[in-house]
Formats: C-alpha cells, structure tokens, sequence
C-alpha cells in the first residue's frame, strides 16, 4: 500500500459512501478490479466511464485493497458503450 504514479479503469457500479457528499465507486482494468473510495458526486461520474487517476492512493484493511483520490487528480479518459442485438 502507498502512492500510485497512474492508473485507467473503468467504473462498473455505483455505491454508497460512508461521507454523504461523496460515492465509492466499483472500478476494474483488464487484470482486477477494486473499490475507488470517497469520490466527490460533483463530479458526475457514471458507469461505463473510463477514469485516469494520477498520484491516487492505495490502502489496505484487513486482507482488502482500496484506491483513494487522496491528494491526487482523478479525470475522464473516455467512456464506454455497449450495444446488444437480438438474433
């Protein structure tokens, strides 16, 4: 656990915070995914986002890891969109 330089995900899930103006955010990249902790709602984000965050934070509790904003910049890096058809 400790700073991250960066680091691009995708958010799958929404989920409520501990703090009311922020969300926890279940996020993943092609290898795992994590739980990005205390993200401020201000900031829009949805699922199917794609997120760069530079310099973030990684914590840990018990056998678990958390990624947190901390004192770095998270930002949009795109978004996905999924299309089905019936056959």
């Amino acid at each position: 656990p400790g700073p991250i330089p960066q680091c691009r995900f995708m958010v799958l899930e929404k989920r409520q915070s501990q703090e009311k103006e922020n969300e926890d955010l279940w996020v993943a990249d092609e290898t795992a995914s994590i739980l990005l902790l205390d993200v401020p709602t201000y900031l829009g984000v949805e699922e199917g986002d794609l997120l760069k965050l530079q310099k973030g934070e990684v914590l840990q509790d018990d056998s678990r890891l958390f990624l947190r904003i901390g004192h770095g910049q998270l930002q949009r890096d795109g978004f996905l969109t999924l299309l089905f058809k019936e056959t």
